[in-house]
């Protein structure tokens, strides 16, 4: 469930960058750059969340978690990863819902 929350929540985070680009937030270029390595990080994180559905062996846990979090690195969104699994994490911890549009809105800031 924690991955299936990251997933969702990066997302939002796309849309949020979307909205910020027509609204002239943001430019183009810049939503383009970060839409691309968030594609990157869904693209690791479902291919993750199909291997445990499909029950198949797959990377371990840690192992997934620390490619997606290169692959955040190489794109400068380090610190929204971190905060956006740590969000996640603490949501499922205490059974409340994350909250994707405090994180959308640390994506706008993030760069």
């Amino acid at each position: 469930m924690l991955l299936a929350s990251v997933a969702h929540n990066l997302t939002v985070i796309a849309r949020g960058l979307i909205d910020d680009a027509e609204k002239s937030k943001i430019t183009r270029q810049d939503a383009l750059a970060r839409l691309q390595w968030l594609n990157e990080l869904m693209h690791v994180l479902t291919g993750g969340l199909r291997d445990s559905v499909g029950g198949w062996q797959g990377y371990p846990r840690d192992v997934l978690v620390r490619v997606m979090y290169e692959r955040a690195q190489r794109g400068n969104l380090e610190g929204l990863f971190s905060r956006l699994c740590m969000g996640a994490a603490l949501a499922r911890v205490i059974r409340a819902p994350s909250e994707p549009q405090v994180l959308a809105e640390q994506a706008r800031n993030a760069g």
